[in-house]
């Protein structure tokens, strides 16, 4: 808060900030009349906001600039400051002295001051005996009777503001005691002076003021139809015509014929005649054409609105005559297809020029000559071209024309502009021939991460970089498909070997993208700028976006399926699950399909892609790491970000799995360990090729989801992270898997007889006949001839079965067969020959052995065949034993079995 407390008589003047602006003059000159040695003035401007509209509450915030006023002193005004405040509260708010005079007068100038007068006499319920409100109103018809709104304000209401210049404080003699002259109702008061005269006087053929100035608009007749205060005539939307124009008085200093369809062709040559006029509003009119005569006749115009019209052609010289034109407002006129050379000659005055949205698709050669203004905007149109010295000869702050599709421009455009300080384009590229004085940071938008006027790749370091990195994956990655195909055809039968093959193939047409971007960088060094938008758009530049998103997406997900299928072969050492080469061609045919219909639809989905994918950058390759919006931003994000992470958290979990197998596998025998060795080793060595490619790809997808929460990433990160940190695994990988594995004569890789796994299968079934304790379930006839005996031989000796002697064999037998089971072992065609019995005295103990070796199994439907070939044998004996109580001493009855 602010004020002034004094001595003396105290006025505080209130005003809209922007009326101040329009009639700075008026309001000073106001108040200054009301100052003496005894007075202190004070002139309040506000502007307006409603800081709590999205809470449903329309109050208005005043921004206030308060100001106290010494006319007589070397600066005019001092205490200044500045506040802000509810509107509601400002008057109460207002200090005084205790013993001044004190007055406040409001300007009610604009529909916006009569809602903040409502605010703020409307709190004012009550107000000291020495507080005297006033509120000035404008009206031209002032014989109309005035309400008054507001019981504690006092409405003076006035004819035009210009009166306050010179008689305003004339109409408050409450608050300027020391010259005020009382306001005589019906009458008129000489302009500039303290004289009355009846309002009979006025208009009688002989001049009573001093300058004359109750005869001067005698003979002024306001056209039918509009509107007319003082000079200025107001015939907007009457459907006025040319035939008309004559009807408007030659003495007219502001004319407003907006919004007339029937003056298209007002213009097409010099219909208006009207030499004093200093204002004119065309605006709305639908006109089309302009003659080049068509203002010799108003040729002293300040003031020219011509905007929203249909003007197609702007000639040579057409406004030359207006030289004291400050102001023309050719906004709007979106069908404008030519300018012609020197259009603007002539207009030496105007400050701003703005012929955004356009249809004109050339700005020629000395468009602009001879202009000096603070801002030029051609934006948002159709220029296509830019021709050498089209902004000759201009003195100019600002130049705006961006979202222009220009294809062809000079390096000379820019020769011959003086005071360029601020320039908007289309891209990068037109900064490089911007005015040598100009800074570049003023230039906008700003330097891509990439290119620079010179080269697609502006550091030499990172050509340097694309160069190595391309040629070592190419080679690589060529080597290492060469090296399966050729070498190594045996690893292609089963998922390993078909998964790594795939995967060298992915990293292949990487290094085939890194060497396109390097052949183009080196064609078009030290000429890029000029060759920007042909590279961009051109089948280049696609094939190599395309190749880099194969690449990423298929290598990332064979490198997925790798994970898996490591994962199963150290979870399943002996075979019992197994990704086949059936299997592996259909999930490797899946990923390579779905990489390439990613990378393939934002080519042919135009319509939402825009065809501007892959051409963001010179490098075209799309990956969402700044906090721009172009066309697909969402499906990058989608792509690169959420499926890769999604991606990469898989194989993390696999990496994971396979860690806590070999960490199981510790816990084994020795024997068990030397036979998972080399299932272990490759997982080890897998994980590094994974984790390589997994420290490329984690990065970019943690910085692509800080640039959409609205984090700045660094130019360079985002260079240094698409040519070096996502392809470097493409290099990187050949030479972990393959290489190495040649330079060191061994195989990165599982046996080819991983699937079969045979001469495993006979040394760990010894291992386990000869350790554990299901080696007592295996007989050796010769030893065991006496004691034990086949379940035929006992059928055939007519050894007698009960249902207790049948129960026991069952049950051992179960015991037997689960044990081995849980050995991974089984046996395979059970039958009454290979089941031994132990009898004694001609009568079944019950203990049982097998004949045979067990074997390992490789699959879950080994067990259960020898389960259900245990229940036929079961139910066989059975059988045995009912036919036994039928017929006695059968001696067909082993044959029946």
């Amino acid at each position: 808060m602010c004020g002034c407390t004094i001595a003396n008589n105290e006025i505080v003047i209130l005003v809209y900030q922007q009326f101040y602006n329009s009639h700075t003059t008026i309001v000073d000159n106001f108040a200054k009349q009301f100052y003496n040695l005894n007075t202190t003035v004070r002139i309040i401007r506000y502007e307006t906001k409603r800081p709590l509209v999205a809470f449903s509450l329309n109050k208005i915030q005043l921004h206030i600039n308060d100001e106290q006023l010494q006319p007589f002193s070397v600066v005019n005004r001092i205490e200044k400051c500045e506040y802000r405040m509810m509107a509601e509260h400002l008057i109460n708010s207002l200090r005084f002295s205790e013993t001044a005079i004190k007055g406040i007068i409001f300007l009610d100038t604009d529909p916006e001051t009569v809602n903040v007068a409502k605010e703020i006499f409307r709190s004012v319920s009550h107000v000291k005996h020495d507080l005297t409100i006033y509120r000035i109103r404008e009206m031209p018809n002032i014989d109309i009777k005035v309400t008054n709104d507001f019981p504690h304000v006092t409405d003076v209401v006035i004819r035009r503001w210009k009166t306050l210049t010179a008689i305003g404080a004339d109409y408050f003699s409450q608050l300027c005691t020391a010259s005020s002259v009382m306001h005589i109702p019906k009458s008129y008061k000489c302009s500039s002076s303290q004289t009355f005269i009846l309002s009979s006087q006025v208009c009688d053929g002989a001049p009573q003021c001093i300058y004359g100035d109750d005869e001067r608009l005698c003979n002024f007749s306001c056209p039918t139809a509009c509107k007319c205060r003082g000079f200025s005539v107001n015939c907007s939307n009457t459907n006025f015509d040319t035939n008309r124009i004559e009807s408007v008085p030659k003495a007219t200093r502001l004319l407003d014929m907006s919004f007339n369809k029937a003056l298209n062709n007002i213009i097409e040559r010099s219909h208006i005649n009207l030499i004093s006029l200093v204002r004119l509003n065309l605006s709305h009119c639908d006109i089309d054409n302009i003659s080049p005569f068509a203002f010799h006749n108003v040729r002293h115009l300040l003031t020219l609105d011509l905007s929203f019209n249909v003007i197609k052609v702007l000639r040579k010289s057409t406004f030359e005559v207006l030289t004291h034109l400050t102001e023309l407002n050719m906004m709007g006129n979106l069908e404008l297809t030519i300018i012609e050379s020197n259009a603007f000659r002539g207009l030496k005055r105007i400050q701003n020029l703005d012929l955004a949205g356009g249809k004109f698709r050339r700005v020629s050669a000395n468009t602009f000559s001879g202009l000096t203004l603070e801002y030029l905007d051609l934006s948002d149109g159709s220029i296509e071209q830019i021709e050498p010295l089209a902004f000759k000869d201009i003195s100019v702050t600002t130049i705006r024309f961006d979202n222009n599709n220009i294809k062809s421009f000079h390096q000379d455009m820019f020769n011959g502009v003086l005071n360029l300080k601020k320039l908007r384009t289309p891209a990068y590229k037109f900064c490089c021939v911007r005015p040598s004085y100009m800074k570049e940071e003023d230039c906008y938008p700003t330097k891509d991460e990439f290119s620079s006027c010179e080269d697609l790749m502006r550091l030499s370091a990172l050509q340097t970089m694309l160069w190595f990195i391309g040629l070592t994956a190419f080679f690589g990655n060529l080597l290492s498909i060469m090296y399966r195909l050729i070498y190594d055809r045996e690893r292609l039968r089963i998922g390993f070997g078909i998964f790594v093959t795939n995967l060298a193939a992915a990293d292949f047409l990487m290094s085939v993208y890194l060497i396109i971007i390097a052949v183009a960088d080196a064609a078009f060094r030290n000429r890029y700028i000029f060759v920007d938008d042909y590279w961009r758009s051109s089948a280049w530049c696609k094939l190599a976006g395309v190749l880099s998103t194969v690449s990423s997406e298929a290598s990332i997900l064979f490198i997925c399926l790798i994970t898996i299928d490591r994962l199963i072969v150290v979870k399943y050492p002996l075979g019992q699950l197994r990704v086949d080469k059936m299997k592996a061609c259909v999930l490797a045919a899946f990923a390579w399909v779905l990489s390439i219909a990613v990378a393939i639809i934002p080519v042919v989905y135009v319509s939402y892609f825009q065809d501007k994918f892959y051409s963001k950058s010179g490098v075209c390759i799309a990956l969402p790491l700044t906090r721009d919006r172009p066309p697909g931003w969402m499906y990058s994000v989608a792509i690169f970000v959420g499926l890769n992470f999604a991606t990469f958290l898989l194989v993390a979990f696999g990496q994971w799995l396979i860690f806590s197998e070999i960490k199981a596998a510790k816990n084994k025998s020795a024997v068990m360990m030397k036979r998972r060795q080399k299932d272990l080793k490759i997982a080890r060595n897998l994980l590094l090729v994974v984790a390589t490619d997994f420290l490329c790809w984690f990065p970019i997808g943690v910085m692509g989801m800080m640039a959409l929460r609205g984090h700045v990433i660094s130019g360079d990160v985002y260079a240094w992270s698409a040519v070096f940190l996502l392809p470097i695994n493409s290099a990187l990988n050949p030479v972990l898997y393959t290489v190495t594995a040649i330079l060191g004569r061994k195989k990165f890789a599982p046996s080819s007889d991983e699937q079969t796994r045979n001469a495993v299968i006979g040394e760990l079934g010894l291992h386990r006949l000869n350790t554990f304790k299901i080696g007592r379930y295996f007989h050796d006839l010769q030893r065991q001839s006496g004691e034990f005996l086949s379940i035929s031989t006992i059928l055939d000796r007519n050894i007698p079965l009960t249902t207790k002697s049948i129960l026991t064999i069952c049950i051992r037998l179960a015991k037997c067969l689960d044990d081995l089971h849980n050995g991974s072992m089984f046996i395979g065609n059970l039958n009454i020959d290979k089941v031994l019995v132990y009898v004694r005295n001609n009568q079944i103990i019950g203990d049982v052995r097998l004949r045979g070796r067990p074997a390992l199994q490789n699959k879950q439907e080994d067990s259960l065949d020898d389960m259900f070939q245990m229940g036929n044998l079961v139910r066989s004996l059975y059988k045995c034993r009912r036919l036994a109580q039928n017929v006695d001493h059968n001696p067909s009855y082993s044959t029946r079995l």
